[in-house]
């Protein structure tokens, strides 16, 4: 016997971290693959990664702000697939060393 879902999974059930880190795991692979296969040398010694993250907060991190730019589009483009999208509201940029904007897709 089938039973229709309702609704999604109950606020504060033990699950929704561990399902949440599952499925980060897997689009933050995807757009790993993607980003590197287009900006191979993205990754240096110095800096070994391109993004951090720790529960639903992510840090993206570059040394270019052409590649942030790209790689900001492409988690947003591969969260959409999930249907998650940024809060914009709680979004913050912080800049060093360089004046140059960076934009989310919808021009904000």
């Amino acid at each position: 016997m089938q039973k229709k879902q309702a609704s999604g999974i109950r606020r504060g059930c033990t699950l929704l971290p561990l399902l949440f880190i599952v499925l980060q795991t897997v689009m933050f692979h995807d757009i790993e693959r993607e980003f590197l296969g287009k900006y191979p040398l993205a990754i240096t010694p110095t800096v070994p990664f391109f993004d951090v993250e720790f529960a639903d907060d992510t840090v993206l991190i570059s040394r270019n702000s052409e590649h942030l730019q790209r790689l900001l589009h492409l988690v947003q483009r591969e969260a959409a697939k999930y249907n998650l999208y940024l809060n914009l509201g709680k979004c913050k940029l912080v800049l060093y060393n360089t004046e140059i904007a960076i934009f989310f897709i919808d021009g904000s």
